[in-house]
Protein backbone atom coordinates (compact mmCIF):
# COMPACT_ATOMS: atom_id res chain seq x y z
CA UNK A 1 0.00 0.00 0.00
CA UNK A 2 2.94 2.30 0.87
CA UNK A 3 4.53 1.85 -2.61
CA UNK A 4 1.26 2.43 -4.35
CA UNK A 5 0.69 5.67 -2.21
CA UNK A 6 3.79 7.03 -3.35
CA UNK A 7 2.68 6.02 -6.93
CA UNK A 8 -0.07 8.11 -6.62
CA UNK A 9 1.98 11.02 -4.91
CA UNK A 10 4.21 10.94 -8.20
CA UNK A 11 1.67 11.32 -10.41
CA UNK A 12 -0.23 14.09 -8.86
CA UNK A 13 2.94 16.03 -8.31
CA UNK A 14 4.00 15.32 -11.74
CA UNK A 15 0.54 16.65 -13.16
CA UNK A 16 0.90 19.82 -11.44
CA UNK A 17 4.21 20.48 -12.50
CA UNK A 18 3.01 19.55 -16.37
CA UNK A 19 0.17 22.06 -15.57
CA UNK A 20 2.58 24.81 -14.61
CA UNK A 21 4.95 24.30 -17.18
CA UNK A 22 3.57 25.30 -20.90
CA UNK A 23 4.06 22.65 -22.99
CA UNK A 24 3.64 24.98 -26.02
CA UNK A 25 5.02 28.45 -25.85
CA UNK A 26 1.91 31.27 -27.06
CA UNK A 27 2.15 31.92 -30.51
CA UNK A 28 4.17 35.86 -31.19
CA UNK A 29 1.78 38.25 -32.54
CA UNK A 30 1.92 38.23 -35.91
CA UNK A 31 4.01 41.20 -37.33
CA UNK A 32 1.98 44.31 -39.16
CA UNK A 33 2.40 43.90 -43.03
CA UNK A 34 4.33 46.13 -44.71
CA UNK A 35 3.77 48.65 -47.20
CA UNK A 36 4.94 46.13 -49.95
CA UNK A 37 2.47 43.37 -48.86
CA UNK A 38 -0.27 46.04 -48.44
CA UNK A 39 -0.04 47.06 -52.27
CA UNK A 40 0.23 43.29 -52.96
CA UNK A 41 3.90 43.00 -53.03
CA UNK A 42 5.88 40.59 -51.63
CA UNK A 43 7.92 41.94 -48.36
CA UNK A 44 11.30 41.46 -49.56
CA UNK A 45 10.69 43.33 -53.19
CA UNK A 46 12.43 46.78 -53.76
CA UNK A 47 9.66 49.23 -55.07
CA UNK A 48 11.16 52.23 -56.22
CA UNK A 49 9.53 55.65 -56.96
CA UNK A 50 11.42 58.23 -59.35
CA UNK A 51 9.87 61.37 -58.64
CA UNK A 52 11.02 64.54 -61.34
CA UNK A 53 10.61 67.33 -58.39
CA UNK A 54 9.69 70.86 -59.69
CA UNK A 55 7.58 69.07 -62.72
CA UNK A 56 5.35 68.25 -60.22
CA UNK A 57 4.00 71.78 -60.97
CA UNK A 58 2.97 70.44 -63.68
CA UNK A 59 0.23 67.76 -62.75
CA UNK A 60 -2.13 70.62 -61.04
CA UNK A 61 -4.01 69.51 -64.57
CA UNK A 62 -4.51 65.91 -63.16
CA UNK A 63 -5.55 64.28 -60.32
CA UNK A 64 -2.91 65.20 -57.51
CA UNK A 65 -1.27 61.89 -55.93
CA UNK A 66 0.41 63.08 -52.85
CA UNK A 67 1.94 66.37 -51.35
CA UNK A 68 5.21 67.28 -50.51
CA UNK A 69 7.09 71.06 -50.07
CA UNK A 70 10.13 72.61 -52.01
CA UNK A 71 13.09 72.01 -50.43
CA UNK A 72 11.46 70.13 -47.70
CA UNK A 73 9.98 73.07 -45.49
CA UNK A 74 7.41 71.24 -44.28
CA UNK A 75 8.35 67.41 -43.54
CA UNK A 76 11.72 68.62 -42.42
CA UNK A 77 10.60 71.04 -39.57
CA UNK A 78 8.61 70.49 -36.25
CA UNK A 79 6.92 73.95 -36.21
CA UNK A 80 5.51 73.26 -39.62
CA UNK A 81 4.68 69.49 -39.52
CA UNK A 82 1.25 69.94 -37.91
CA UNK A 83 0.25 72.10 -41.37
CA UNK A 84 1.44 69.43 -43.73
CA UNK A 85 -0.36 66.59 -41.44
CA UNK A 86 -3.50 69.00 -42.00
CA UNK A 87 -3.12 69.18 -45.66
CA UNK A 88 -2.69 65.41 -46.48
CA UNK A 89 -5.82 65.21 -44.08
CA UNK A 90 -8.19 67.32 -45.94
CA UNK A 91 -6.97 65.99 -49.27
CA UNK A 92 -6.40 62.46 -48.32
CA UNK A 93 -3.23 62.50 -49.83
CA UNK A 94 0.09 60.06 -48.71
CA UNK A 95 2.90 62.37 -48.02
CA UNK A 96 6.69 62.58 -48.75
CA UNK A 97 8.29 62.09 -45.54
CA UNK A 98 12.04 61.38 -44.73
CA UNK A 99 13.27 57.86 -43.39
CA UNK A 100 13.40 57.02 -39.93
CA UNK A 101 17.37 57.73 -39.98
CA UNK A 102 16.66 61.43 -41.54
CA UNK A 103 14.08 61.97 -39.12
CA UNK A 104 15.85 61.70 -36.13
CA UNK A 105 18.64 63.58 -37.01
CA UNK A 106 16.22 66.62 -36.82
CA UNK A 107 15.88 65.95 -33.05
CA UNK A 108 14.78 63.89 -30.34
CA UNK A 109 11.26 62.39 -30.83
CA UNK A 110 10.67 63.34 -34.37
CA UNK A 111 10.87 59.57 -35.20
CA UNK A 112 8.69 58.94 -33.60
CA UNK A 113 6.11 61.63 -34.78
CA UNK A 114 6.87 59.91 -38.32
CA UNK A 115 5.37 56.98 -36.46
CA UNK A 116 2.68 58.47 -35.06
CA UNK A 117 1.84 60.31 -38.55
CA UNK A 118 1.57 56.58 -39.82
CA UNK A 119 -0.84 55.03 -37.01
CA UNK A 120 -3.34 57.82 -38.09
CA UNK A 121 -3.33 55.97 -41.61
CA UNK A 122 -1.49 58.19 -43.65
CA UNK A 123 0.78 56.15 -46.18
CA UNK A 124 4.18 57.41 -46.88
CA UNK A 125 7.25 55.53 -48.93
CA UNK A 126 9.60 53.50 -46.50
CA UNK A 127 12.52 55.26 -47.07
CA UNK A 128 13.54 58.66 -49.08
CA UNK A 129 16.82 58.91 -50.60
CA UNK A 130 17.70 62.65 -49.86
CA UNK A 131 20.98 62.72 -47.47
CA UNK A 132 23.29 61.64 -50.60
CA UNK A 133 21.89 64.22 -52.84
CA UNK A 134 23.26 67.08 -50.09
CA UNK A 135 25.49 68.71 -50.58
CA UNK A 136 28.63 69.63 -52.72
CA UNK A 137 29.38 65.81 -52.66
CA UNK A 138 26.66 65.15 -55.04
CA UNK A 139 27.56 67.83 -57.35
CA UNK A 140 31.02 66.55 -57.89
CA UNK A 141 29.71 62.90 -57.94
CA UNK A 142 29.62 61.22 -61.56
CA UNK A 143 25.69 61.21 -61.85
CA UNK A 144 25.30 57.88 -63.94
CA UNK A 145 27.67 55.62 -61.50
CA UNK A 146 25.68 57.84 -58.52
CA UNK A 147 22.61 56.88 -59.55
CA UNK A 148 23.55 53.19 -60.45
CA UNK A 149 25.09 52.97 -56.81
CA UNK A 150 22.07 53.87 -55.53
CA UNK A 151 20.15 51.44 -57.42
CA UNK A 152 21.84 48.54 -56.91
CA UNK A 153 21.85 49.40 -52.69
CA UNK A 154 18.03 50.18 -52.79
CA UNK A 155 16.57 48.13 -49.98
CA UNK A 156 13.69 46.18 -49.28
CA UNK A 157 10.49 48.23 -49.74
CA UNK A 158 9.25 51.11 -50.72
CA UNK A 159 11.96 53.70 -51.68
CA UNK A 160 11.66 57.44 -53.38
CA UNK A 161 14.77 58.91 -55.02
CA UNK A 162 13.90 62.61 -56.49
CA UNK A 163 15.60 64.33 -59.22
CA UNK A 164 15.63 67.83 -60.87
CA UNK A 165 15.80 66.61 -64.67
CA UNK A 166 16.00 68.68 -67.01
CA UNK A 167 16.79 69.49 -70.87
CA UNK A 168 20.32 71.66 -71.19
CA UNK A 169 19.26 75.07 -72.21
CA UNK A 170 19.76 78.70 -71.72
CA UNK A 171 16.59 79.22 -69.51
CA UNK A 172 17.44 76.44 -67.23
CA UNK A 173 20.95 77.94 -66.96
CA UNK A 174 19.58 81.29 -66.25
CA UNK A 175 17.26 79.60 -63.81
CA UNK A 176 19.67 77.47 -61.48
CA UNK A 177 23.89 76.98 -61.05
CA UNK A 178 23.09 73.50 -61.29
CA UNK A 179 21.96 72.89 -65.03
CA UNK A 180 24.19 70.85 -66.25
CA UNK A 181 23.68 68.17 -63.32
CA UNK A 182 20.28 67.93 -63.69
CA UNK A 183 20.96 67.80 -67.64
CA UNK A 184 22.74 64.90 -66.27
CA UNK A 185 20.03 63.13 -64.26
CA UNK A 186 17.63 63.51 -67.46
CA UNK A 187 20.00 61.61 -69.64
CA UNK A 188 20.36 59.07 -67.46
CA UNK A 189 16.88 58.32 -66.63
CA UNK A 190 15.75 59.07 -70.03
CA UNK A 191 17.87 57.44 -72.16
CA UNK A 192 20.41 55.88 -70.63
CA UNK A 193 20.25 51.55 -71.94
CA UNK A 194 22.57 51.20 -69.20
CA UNK A 195 20.45 52.54 -65.84
CA UNK A 196 17.16 50.69 -67.80
CA UNK A 197 19.06 47.34 -67.88
CA UNK A 198 20.18 47.77 -64.04
CA UNK A 199 16.66 48.38 -62.93
CA UNK A 200 15.66 45.36 -65.01
CA UNK A 201 18.97 43.17 -63.92
CA UNK A 202 18.03 43.69 -60.18
CA UNK A 203 14.06 42.94 -59.85
CA UNK A 204 13.50 46.73 -58.98
CA UNK A 205 9.83 47.27 -59.69
CA UNK A 206 9.25 50.79 -60.47
CA UNK A 207 5.61 52.17 -59.09
CA UNK A 208 4.49 55.88 -58.86
CA UNK A 209 2.38 57.92 -56.20
CA UNK A 210 -0.81 56.31 -57.37
CA UNK A 211 -1.15 52.96 -55.53
CA UNK A 212 -0.04 54.61 -52.25
CA UNK A 213 -2.79 57.28 -52.52
CA UNK A 214 -5.35 54.36 -53.53
CA UNK A 215 -4.16 52.38 -50.53
CA UNK A 216 -4.92 55.55 -48.35
CA UNK A 217 -8.03 55.86 -49.35
CA UNK A 218 -9.35 52.81 -49.02
CA UNK A 219 -8.05 53.02 -44.89
CA UNK A 220 -9.14 56.53 -44.49
CA UNK A 221 -12.41 56.55 -45.45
Amino acid sequence: MKSLSKIYLFVILFGLIQCQSPTKPDDPEPDDPTLNELLGYKPTDRLLIINNDDAGMCHSANVATHIDSHMGTLQYSQEYLEVYVQLAAEFNLPMRMPSRETAEKFGAGYGKLRDDIKAQGFIFPDDLIIEEVSGDAYGKANTKAFWMNIIKNLKQGVTEIYIHATVLTDESRSITGSAQKRAEEYECFVHDPDIRKLLKDEGIILIGYRPLMELQRKQRK
